[in-house]
């Protein structure tokens, strides 16, 4: 099956993966991932409408560098 796994450094990143798919989840829009390993996660590209890529990267982005979200 095709999709993308991204794995965080979480230790540089200062958050946990966990932390991220829950404010993923608990967002607008809510978006829910599948863990990957002990610090990944994967996006299917499959189970994605057209705009949604887009849409899916920017809310990562978001989360990762709000302060809010560091250990």
């Amino acid at each position: 099956m095709p999709r993308a796994e991204i794995v965080l450094d979480e230790e540089a990143l200062g958050m946990t993966r966990d932390s991220v798919l829950e404010k993923l989840k608990d967002g607008t829009p809510s978006i829910v991932l599948a863990a990957a390993g002990e610090n990944g996660f994967y996006v299917n590209p499959q189970t994605l409408k057209p705009g949604e890529v887009e849409v899916t990267i920017r809310r990562i982005e978001e989360i990762v560098q709000q302060k809010s979200c560091w250990r």
